[in-house]
């Protein structure tokens, strides 16, 4: 229904924003912190692009580019934590033979895998995002 008046509004690219299970009338909420720091870097972008020169264009696409790079790191941060509790999840399986063990190594295997790109992606992100602050 929202991306429908959206749509008939001329608003592109709307942006959808979920806490998962996380009280409404707490501020605190993962969720609705990103949903403010986009609106604190549109404002920004808007500002930039209102009152300054056309020469600090640059400034408004390095913003735009970090609060990507905060927004990815944030989904990288919260996937390294799912995948060290499925971790946490398939190992008590394995232990308690609920889970064959070919399947645990395999999962194990996949798991370890994805964590280790997360971690370095993470290096990566938290660099720039300091280095930028």
């Amino acid at each position: 229904m929202l991306e429908e008046f959206a749509r008939r509004n001329n608003l592109p690219n709307p942006w959808h924003f979920t806490d998962d299970g996380g009280s409404s009338t707490r501020s605190d909420r993962s969720g609705f912190l990103v949903m403010m720091e986009e609106v604190e870097v549109v404002c920004r972008i808007f500002s930039l692009t209102m009152y300054s020169a056309s020469g600090e264009t640059q400034a408004v696409q390095q913003t735009a580019d970090i609060s990507k790079k905060r927004n990815r790191l944030a989904a990288a941060q919260k996937r390294t934590g799912e995948l060290e509790r499925l971790i946490c999840k398939i190992y008590e399986d394995n232990a308690l033979c609920k889970l064959p063990d070919a399947q645990y190594e395999a999962l194990d295997a996949q798991y370890a895998k994805e964590q280790d790109a997360r971690n370095a992606e993470i290096k990566e992100l938290e660099k720039a995002v300091t280095g930028y602050e």
